[in-house]
């Protein structure tokens, strides 16, 4: 047994001699490696000593501005904005219906920016202006024989004082105008700089401005109020929002050769903002109209927005590189989040014989854009 302790050790001591090389070796590989990619890194410089060169079009002899012009055709969109259910058959209850929504159109908008290389690190200042005004053809919907139409925007119980006097019944017809005013300005500071020889990256932060002004218009004909029929009731809604905040966000553009690119954009913000709700009701059978209804609200919060488009870039110097030209088609699509804070009144509930109409439920609809854009950008 001692004989074989004695063989040992030295094998034991062999083996861990060897252990501990290899170990070094390996950090001397590890290091190696790492004064390689250093070293490989340095030789990306350019001659600013830049490891990720600026990508921004750079012209000779230019005063380093640049001009943009978009011109798009967007859809915009929102929800909660239900204004009728259509009853199929019977006129107290709901046996078989459904909601009924205002019908959104496509529309014309545009974009005006201009933006500034700084001669500091290859950054770039870019201020943006987006027009986007929209409305959408008033459709109306009639009650089916034996079915009637049940509104959403009126308070159906509402009564002061035995007048105005409450609806009910539904009515036989329905109808809505939805119209909306997008403003947008944006301020960014960005650089964009090559990640390899076909990827460029622009990260950006900034400011947002945003106003949003949206009027909805719902009519309902032919109904029951009180114990009069073929009462017509009108509602007019507002809700404007104005906000600014924060923007951040990232540009990437993946070259395909010859000034072609596939190019994407993410940004998001988060706005405080002030949303001014209002809504008047009234009955329009008689002149003069009869007030049902007249509330305001007022209030601050901040809503958050996301913008996101994918497209293909071209772009390309000329004139021996005096001026630059970009084209950009894109499919863009924005949210703003919690937008709709439209008034609806439920069915209000009666305690000791008296009437309480003061009950109401802000909607929490998001309204969205989305559409196809044209971009043209000219570097001088």
């Amino acid at each position: 047994m001692e004989w074989n302790r004695k063989k040992l050790w030295p094998a034991a001591v062999a083996s861990l001699v060897a252990i501990t090389s290899l170990l070094n070796a390996a950090d001397d590989t590890q290091m190696r490696n790492l004064e390689n990619r250093v070293s490989a890194l340095e030789q990306r410089k350019g001659s600013n000593g830049m490891i990720n060169p600026p990508a921004r079009p750079v012209v000779k002899d230019g005063v380093d501005l640049y001009l943009q012009g978009d011109v798009f055709i967007w859809q915009a969109s929102e929800s909660d904005m239900g204004y009728a259910v259509k009853n199929e058959h019977g006129t107290s209850y709901v046996a078989d219906g459904h909601v009924v929504r205002p019908h959104f159109e496509w529309d014309w908008g545009f974009k005006l920016a201009a933006g500034f290389n700084m001669p500091h690190d290859g950054w770039d200042l870019f201020l943006q202006w987006t027009r986007f005004y929209t409305d959408n053809n008033e459709h109306g919907v009639a009650a089916n024989p034996g079915g009637t139409i049940f509104p959403t925007f009126v308070n159906a119980a509402l009564q002061v004082g035995g007048t105005p006097a409450p609806v009910t019944s539904g009515f036989q017809g329905a109808s809505s105008y939805w119209k909306l005013k997008l403003n947008l300005i944006d301020l960014e500071l960005g650089r964009e700089f090559y990640v390899s020889k076909w990827l460029t990256l622009r990260p950006f932060g900034g400011l947002r401005s945003a106003w949003l002004r949206q009027r909805y218009n719902v009519h309902y004909n032919n109904g029951t109020v009180g114990t009069a029929g073929g009462q017509n009731l009108s509602v007019n809604l507002r809700n404007n929002f104005w906000g600014m905040g924060l923007l951040g966000g990232i540009d990437g553009k993946w070259g395909l050769g010859n000034g072609f690119n596939i190019c994407s954009d993410l940004a998001s913000s988060i706005l405080l903002g002030h949303f001014k709700i209002t809504e008047l009701e009234r009955r329009i059978t008689t002149s003069p109209y009869e007030t049902r209804l007249n509330v305001q609200e007022k209030f601050r919060v901040a809503r958050a927005t996301l913008d996101m488009s994918l497209g293909f870039l071209f772009e390309r110097t000329f004139a021996d590189d005096r001026f630059g030209l970009m084209v950009k088609l894109a499919w863009e699509q924005h949210m703003f989040f919690d937008q709709n804070q439209l008034m609806k009144f439920p069915t209000s509930s009666s305690v000791a014989g008296q009437n309480y109409s003061g009950l109401f439920v802000s909607s929490d609809g998001d309204l969205s854009t989305q559409g196809v854009t044209l971009s043209v950008g000219f570097d001088f």
